[in-house]
């Protein structure tokens, strides 16, 4: 990958290399703190799980949820469940 602009048919227009399926590769940070990475598995096309980081304190909370993906828009429920639950446990 060069950078460059992702064409529609899903390769770069600058160099032609194949891009990423949409969310195949997801990482977060929280600053210097944390960080998280989750990739697509080998047999779905999307990847449905999703990730928050949160601190308060001296604590640092993750939220990992594993989104059904025989379920419609697992991935957009699975990125609410975390930012609702991450939002929730910083109080």
């Amino acid at each position: 990958m060069c950078g460059g602009t992702v064409a529609p048919d899903g390769h770069c227009w600058d160099c032609g290399a194949s891009q990423p399926a949409y969310r195949s590769h997801l990482e977060t940070t929280l600053g210097t703190v944390a960080a998280g990475v989750s990739d697509r598995g080998k047999r779905r096309g999307v990847n449905a799980d999703a990730m928050a980081l949160t601190g308060t304190g001296d604590w640092t909370i993750g939220v990992v949820c594993d989104g059904v993906s025989m379920s419609p828009r697992a991935e957009r429920a699975a990125q609410v469940a975390a930012a609702v639950a991450a939002v929730r446990l910083d109080r």
